[in-house]
């Protein structure tokens, strides 16, 4: 894996990743490569909020799975903010986790948060999201029965 400090153009990817999957491994490497960003920043939650009714696996094993799944991806970095939060207690939100990345990278690494349509429909109910699309543009992976149409019909009210 590289460092984060070789990126001046990121793309942040988090997820429960429990487990991760080919999926997460494939497709963000292509939206690097369409995008010519430098670096995919995986964000493995340390408890998803959205998720909270939902058993799940105990961080270092996700973790480690993630860092197996990643071995072979040079263009990857694996940031475990978001875990370390929630083994202080702390909740786990993605604009705390960009606005900690922000400062550490300067104001002139450019950032996207790549997120899926399913987290894209529910974006207005995240932590500050009208924040997190000054930190980081958001980029929405599409699925069926998804479509781009579709889905900018349900934009959140943040974003307009």
């Amino acid at each position: 894996m590289t460092d984060l400090r070789d990126a001046q153009r990121l793309i942040v990817f988090g997820g429960s990743f429990d487990p991760p999957h080919l999926a997460h491994v494939a497709l963000p490497e292509l939206v690097r490569q369409k995008i010519g960003a430098d670096l995919v920043a995986y964000v493995p939650a340390g408890r998803a909020p959205h998720k909270l009714d939902q058993p799940q696996t105990p961080a270092h094993h996700r973790l480690a799975m993630l860092r197996l799944a990643l071995a072979d991806s040079p263009r990857c970095v694996i940031l475990t903010d978001e875990i370390e939060r929630a083994s202080q207690g702390l909740p786990s939100y993605t604009v705390d986790t960009l606005e900690a990345l922000r400062g550490r990278l300067g104001p002139n690494v450019r950032m996207w948060l790549l997120i899926g349509a399913d987290q894209w429909r529910i974006f207005s109910q995240w932590k500050s999201p009208r924040r997190i699309m000054e930190l980081a543009q958001p980029l929405v992976m599409i699925r069926p029965p998804d479509t781009a149409e579709s889905l900018s019909a349900s934009l959140p009210q943040e974003a307009v």
